[in-house]
Order: structure tokens, then sequence, then C-alpha cells
């Protein structure tokens, strides 16, 4: 009797089953008829998008609810249902880790606009290396790449640094330096909101759910901006005290690469209070060869310098805030850093000239250099009672102050100084932004912005350069999302005024628009084209006239009349992905005009003198493919690019006999994770670009490769070793070339590092009390000073 109950029992679950599944495979028979209902699924907290949820809607009446329609959403989180007949519904929807959502409906017209639907985190417990190990590795939205975080990668990262370089199209370098497609002015966000590369080295790998790369910035974005990483973290802080503590040991002299960091956190009632810690701590030895060619009629030389340095960077960077909740939608917050850091070249230097006579002119090379950044911000961020309506307030300032002294020295006479280059400049910045967004109905939002940002740059030991930079930003956004298009739309003005007293005094209006469609071809694949106009402007220390002295016969100098320069670029992609591996190819073209760049001429003395100029245009177009593949333990990323370059002088560099030139570049990153039992991964990383061909020069660089292997131990310790360029021994970090008619130099950077450089590692991770957020918001990024060497 017994059994006979419990088949009953397992029947009758099944028939329900069987019901359900008939209700939600049934929308498929009123794609032609009917009254649409629609919305879209999103998580509580973050108000992402909840990709492929399932819906059900029940029809209501008075002996119950019954299953009638069913459908899932999109990769955006988007649905659409089909009714027969209006009524009163009760729509569910679900997804694996969140909790089901219901509500009651009342349809009566020809479409219903349901609104926004949020799912919370599930109550119950999954084993969370085993969810994240199934997801989707990548996606493509709108103008952006989206890179999912997976378990393999996890155990193959021990630093943000680490995770970054298994992103397809982003290259890191071995101080953590970041560049997208190698462009190099890129901005870095925290779950959208800005920050800099040293702040996320604090972050634990774990916390990270997914990367998004956006190449072509739309026009909210600075017109500087290259491309932009954004960071999404996987959870929020807790309330109690949690941080982390991570760090390297090196196992040479030689080469030490310390990048230690701590981060803790404190929240309690509507307070949040927290603080971290970036360390930069590199000694490296570097030989920088220089050799040069003049052949002017009769007059012949040969010019070499040879620089044996050891090089020193530190820097100390201590970040704090203040979150203050005054109510549910206002925010108040506080941030700052304070960051001294010095960069240090010390050895001997070594030029021979070989003409019409010969001379040897040896010294010792010494440096004294001190930088201090400060930043201060507040800001403030009202959020309205209609869904995504915000606005929020952000003002900043920034300071930078800094004395480097370089000084040659004879090796024959310890009183004889041969050269000194000395330079104290000061830049000071302040910004107010004010952005607001809205949507205007459900399926078309707004958003809008201004930004005012003054800069004072001087430098303590030049009267001639004493230079304001004004800039002004309008800008403005739209966004249209029928059923299977998304369409974006924006313009950013920016207006420009640069004053240098008795010297020059310009207002300059550059219009830069963005324009974005994607369409869906199918939940797997999509195709979208983008248009974007931005700006580069040149940097202080670039402007700055100060003359400096390397050797005998090389100068070089700014250039306080430099003009921006403008790039158009032009995109169209292709993306499918599956649960297992993404294919992603485009088609781009690039043009940039009045490109900044050097041009090195002669005197009559034989002096290379270098200045930086508007050198001309440079055109560009070919295709980039990106993808990642998983493969039982193997887990693969890939980013090629092939490309033409044309580069077409103006007339300064042609008077100089500077020729066009047109050649063929290629880029390419490689990622591969082997993952095995126990938390233990051993990963391979490398970076490789052929010689890319500026208006004059062209630049080149060795391949980049990393050998890791690391071992998790209970999700919250982490040890691990790393081999940067093992069995190398020699590294061209940077190089360059030019030649023409009258005469040609060839130059490059080498780090020497020992046979097999190996780098330990670890990480630990802690907290207490419950699952609460911090702010994160936006960050203007503080100047920071460059310099030659690695």
């Amino acid at each position: 009797m017994k059994n006979l109950i419990a088949r009953l029992r397992c029947r009758t679950k099944m028939v329900g089953f069987l019901l359900l599944l008939t209700a939600a495979t049934s929308a498929k028979l009123y794609a032609q008829k009917g009254i649409a209902v629609f919305g879209k699924i999103v998580e509580e907290k973050s108000s992402s998008p909840i990709p492929f949820a399932t819906i059900l809607l029940f029809k209501e009446s008075k002996t119950g609810a019954l299953p009638c329609y069913g459908t899932a959403c999109n990769s955006a989180g988007e649905f659409t249902v089909k009714i027969e007949k209006a009524g009163s519904y009760r729509l569910v929807a679900k997804s694996t880790g969140y909790k089901m959502a219901a509500q009651h409906l009342s349809i009566s017209a020809t479409s219903s606009n349901i609104g926004t639907i949020k799912l919370q985190d599930s109550t119950f417990t999954i084993n969370e290396m085993v969810v994240v190990a199934e997801r989707i590795g990548s996606k493509s939205e709108k103008g952006k790449n989206v890179y999912y975080i997976n378990r393999k990668t996890l155990e193959a990262s021990s630093s943000t640094a680490d995770l970054l370089r298994h992103i397809p199209s982003v290259q890191v370098d071995l101080k953590h330096n970041i560049s997208v497609d190698n462009q190099s002015n890129v901005l870095i966000y925290v779950n959208g909101k800005e920050r800099d590369k040293s702040y996320i080295d604090q972050l634990n790998p774990s916390q990270i759910d997914k990367v998004e790369i956006i190449s072509t910035p739309p026009s909210s974005y600075e017109g500087n901006v290259s491309g932009i990483i954004n960071i999404i973290l996987k959870k929020d802080k807790k309330a109690g005290l949690s941080g982390q503590l991570f760090s390297e040991i090196p196992t040479s002299k030689s080469e030490v690469y310390l990048f230690p960091t701590y981060s803790i956190s404190y929240g309690i009632k509507n307070i949040n209070l927290y603080t971290s810690y970036n360390g930069e701590i590199n000694y490296e030895n570097i030989d920088e060869c220089l050799f040069r060619k003049v052949k002017l009629g009769s007059n012949k030389a040969d010019i070499s310098t040879i620089q044996q340095v050891r090089q020193k960077n530190i820097s100390h960077k201590v970040h704090y805030g203040i979150d203050y909740h005054a109510t549910p939608n206002d925010l108040i917050n506080i941030y700052g850093f304070y960051n001294p850091y010095s960069y240090e070249q010390n050895g001997t230097v070594n030029t021979y000239y070989e003409g019409d006579y010969t001379q040897k002119w040896s010294s010792s090379k010494k440096e004294s250099d001190s930088n201090e950044s400060i930043f201060s911000s507040i800001y403030y961020q009202h959020k309205f009672n209609k869904e995504g309506q915000e606005l929020s307030v952000d003002i900043s300032r920034s300071s930078l102050t800094s004395n480097n002294t370089i000084t040659y020295q004879s090796v024959d006479s310890s009183k004889s100084i041969q050269h000194i280059n000395q330079v104290k400049p000061r830049h000071s910045a302040t910004t107010v932004k004010v952005d607001f967004s809205t949507p205007l109905s459900s399926n078309i939002s707004l958003g809008a912005g201004v930004k005012m940002k003054t800069e004072n740059m001087h430098d303590n030991l030049s009267t001639n350069f004493r230079y304001t930079d004004k800039i002004y930003a309008l800008y403005t956004s739209i966004q249209y999302k029928p059923q299977r298009y998304d369409i974006s739309m924006g313009l950013r003005a920016e207006d420009a005024e640069k004053n240098i007293p008795n010297v020059l005094r310009t207002s300059t209006l550059s219009l830069l628009p963005y324009a974005n469609l994607k369409y869906e071809l199918s939940k797997q694949q999509s195709i979208q084209l983008t248009f974007r106009r931005s700006v580069n402007r040149a940097s202080m220390f670039q402007l700055n006239p100060y003359v400096y002295a390397d050797d005998p016969y090389s100068v070089r100098k700014g250039n306080m009349l430099l003009q921006p320069e403008f790039r158009t670029s032009v995109k169209l992609e292709y993306a499918t992905q599956t649960q297992r591996r993404s294919f992603t190819p485009n088609l781009f073209y690039e043009r940039i005009t009045n490109v900044l760049g050097n041009l090195t001429t002669v005197s009559s003395s034989n002096i290379f003198e270098t200045q930086i100029q508007n050198m001309g245009t440079i055109q560009q177009y070919g295709v980039q493919l990106l993808g990642t593949f998983r493969y039982g333990i193997l887990s693969t990323s890939y980013s090629f690019r092939l490309y033409h370059q044309q580069a077409t002088p103006s007339s300064l560099p042609r008077k100089y006999s500077v020729d066009a030139n047109e050649k063929m570049v290629f880029d390419s990153g490689v990622s591969a994770i082997l993952s095995f039992k126990h938390s233990f991964a051993l990963s391979a990383i490398l970076q490789y670009s052929t010689t890319k061909y500026g208006i004059q020069s062209s630049s080149f660089s060795d391949a980049l490769y990393f050998i890791n292997v690391d071992k998790t131990f209970r999700n919250n310790l982490k040890v691990g070793i790393v081999s940067a360029l093992p069995l190398a021994r020699n590294f061209v970090y940077q190089g360059s070339d030019f030649s023409t008619a009258s005469y040609s130099s060839h130059y490059t950077g080498n780090l020497k590092l020992s046979t097999f450089p190996l780098m330990f590692r670890i990480g630990y991770t802690f907290s207490t009390g419950q699952s609460r957020s911090l702010t994160s918001r936006d960050k203007e990024e503080v100047i920071q000073r460059t310099k030659p060497g690695l």
C-alpha cells in the first residue's frame, strides 16, 4: 500500500512537471497575435541584468492559477511574452542562485510594460567554485566585450594584474602598467566608477565577477581616453571588519619587483570606513645603447652612448574613504590618497665620438628624485523615486610636486661636474563634474553631464613656463532599445582655453560624436557598428620647454605650442559565444591627425636635437580576432591584430627629409591555464608585437612572457611562484629607429636578467560580519611624472 501511494505521488509530480513544461514552451504558438507583456530582470543590489532568467505567467481564476505562458530572458535580462486575452495574471521570475520573485498583473491594454523586476541572492549555499566554472566565458554587449571570471582563471591569478593578463586585448607589463590594444591612455573602473592601477592592485581576484573591455569609449568619457577596463566585483564588502594582505618575496637581488598591498574596511550602521595601501618597489639593471650616424657631405661622424645604470623605483600610496548614507537615496562620500614616489637611475655613461676628431666622454650618473602626489574629493549622489533616475555631483582637487636633479660628473676628477639637469615642476587641478540620467520610456533613456577642469602648471626653475588650461565639457547621450536592437548616440563638446603669459592665449572648441548600433542575430550571436571621434592633448611634461642634455651630443625639450591630436575610429564587430568558447572578430579603421611625436634634427655641430611636434597624419586599418576556449583542464584566451599603417608627415618633418611610409603591423597576446585537482594551477602568458611605425621613427620591443604556478588553500590563502622571461637573460623593453638621407639613430633599452628570475608570492583574505556595499565613484587621475627607462 505504501509503495502504491509513493508511485501515485511520483506520477502526480511528473504530470505537474509536464504541464509546467508545456506552459513554458507554449508562448511560441502565439508569436503572431495577442497582447505583448515585456520587462527586464536585474539583480537587486547591483541592478545588473540577469541573462536567461525564466519567466512564467499563470492565469488567475476562482479555481486557482494555471500556467499558461513562459519564456526566457535574452542576454540583457529583457523578455517579451505574448498572451491571448486580457485579465488577471500571476508572473513568476526565477534564475539559479536567486530567490524566486512573483507579482500580480492586471492586463487590459494592447501591450503592457511591467518594468524592472529585481531578484535577491539565494539564501541557500552552493559551492561557488562549481557554479563559476560552468559560466559562459564571455559575451558581446553594447559597445563592449564582457569576460566572466571562472574557477580556472581565479586559481591562476594571485593579483588583479595576473587576472588581467588572461583577458584578451589587455596587456600588463612587468611593472603592472596596463594597456588595451597597446594603447596606454586607459581608464580603469571598479563597478563602473573610476580608479587607478594602484587601487586595483589591492583587490583580491576572488572578489571579481567579470571584466568589461570598452575599446571605443562613448561620449561620456574624456576625449583623450583610448580604452576602458571596468572591473565588476562579485559581492559586497562586509559590515564589521574585512580585508586582505598580499606581497611578493624576491629570490634575487638582481631584479626586484615588489607590489605589497593591504586593504581594510569597517562598517557600522550607515557609515563605512576603509583604507588601503599599494607599494611599488622595483630594482633592475639596465643598459641603454644609442648609436647615431651623421653623413652631411664631407661631414661624417659615428656617435655611440652606452649607459649602464641601476634603476630604482619606489612608490607608497595610501588610500582612504568614508561613506555616509544619509538616507536610502542620498549618499555622501569623501575619498583621497597620498602618494610619495621616486624614479632614480645611478651608474655610468660613456660616449664615443669618431669623425674629424676622436673623443671619449665618460661620467658617473647620479640622480635625486622626489615626487609628492595628493588627491582629495567629495561626492554626493541622489537617487530619485523613479527607477533609473539619478543625479551625482563630484568635486575634486589634485596636486603634484616634483624635484628632479641628474648630475653627470667626470670619472677622471671628483671635482669636475660636467652637466646638471634639474627641474621642479608643479601641477594642480580642480574638477567639478555633474551627471544626470533618467529613463524617458520603457526602452529609451537619456544621460547628460557637464564637467569643468582647471589645470595650473609651472616649473619653479623656469620663469618662461607658466601654463593654465581650462576645459569645459558638455555631453549628452540617448539610448533606444527595441527588442533586438540597441542604438546609442552621444555628443561631447569640449572648449579648451590655453594661456601661456606673454606667449599664447587660445580657445578651441572640439565636437566629439559617438554612435553604436547593435543587432542580436540570436541569443549567442550579434553584430555591431561603432563610430567615435576623440581628442588627445599634450601633458605638462610635453609642454615644458626645459632643455635636457643626456650627453654632449644629445638634447631634448618640450614644446609650449603643441596642438591637440584628433582620432576618428570606426569598428564593425561580430560576436558569437557558447558555454565553452567565444569568438569575436572585428574590422577597424583609425585616422589620427596632428599626431604628437618626437622630431629629431642635427645641428651644424653634430648635436642631435629632439623636440615633440605635431608631426602629421597616421591612418591604419585591419582585422582583430579575440576569443576564449575551454577544454577539460585547459583554458586559453587570445588576441590577434593585423593592420596596415600609413604615416604621412606634415610640412615641418618633410623639411628634414622625413618621408611617408606604409607598413604592416602585428600584435598578439595569448594565455593558457592548466587547472589541476586540489586548486593547483599552472599558467603561461605571451605578449608580442612587431615593429610599430610613427611619422619619423619606429618602435619595437621583445616578446614578454610569464610562467606561474599557484595553489589555493581554503579559498582565503594563496601561494605561488612566478617567473618572468626565464632563460632570456636580456630583454629589450623599448627600442627605436629612424633614418634619413643625412643622419640616423638606433636606440635599445635592455633589461639585464638572471637565468631563472623567480618570485614567491602570498595572499590572505579575512572578513567578519554581514554583507554590505562600499561606494565606488569617480576619481580624477592625478598626473604622473614620466621618465626614460623601464
